[in-house]
């Protein structure tokens, strides 16, 4: 089966493929995927208690670890999109690194670039996250098959 264009992937079909509540969906709209990359945005807003919290030298700053789930969420959309028999509990995050270049001042949308590099049961990540032309974050990560039975 070919992946599902990016304009079959609207909201609507975030919220099935994400297996989380939209207080936990770190991805507004796919823009683009292919069998090798996705890219997704995420508008965040001084509405989130969280981000309002999140002060940095005076100014409200998108938590760094909200960068790197925004890039593991992203790469998650991929893979169930790329493997629609599976479902999303049968994948977890099982690395992430992240280097932060700038502040994420909020409020902001952010765009996560992500490759992807198909490996045995998982999925390899690179994500760079950008606000308009400047990057604030690249990310690297695993989002791995759980072996059968785990997490009962």
């Amino acid at each position: 089966m070919s992946p599902p264009s990016a304009q079959s992937l609207d909201l609507n079909g975030l919220l099935d493929l994400l297996p989380y509540g939209e207080g936990f969906r770190f991805a507004d709209a796919v823009m683009r995927l292919s069998q090798e990359s996705v890219v997704t945005a995420k508008r965040y807003s001084l509405s989130e208690p969280a981000i309002a919290a999140h002060r940095v030298g005076g100014h409200i700053v998108v938590p760094g670890v909200f960068l790197i789930e925004q890039a593991a969420q992203s790469a998650l959309i991929a893979a169930l999109a790329l493997n629609p028999d599976d479902s999303a509990a049968a994948y977890w995050l099982a690395k992430a690194e992240g280097q932060f270049h700038a502040p994420a001042l909020c409020p902001c949308e952010v765009i996560a670039e992500t490759q992807l590099a198909r490996m045995q049961s998982s999925f390899g990540f690179r994500t760079v996250c950008r606000i308009a032309d400047t990057a604030v974050a690249s990310i690297k990560g695993v989002v791995a098959k759980r072996a059968h039975g785990a997490w009962r």
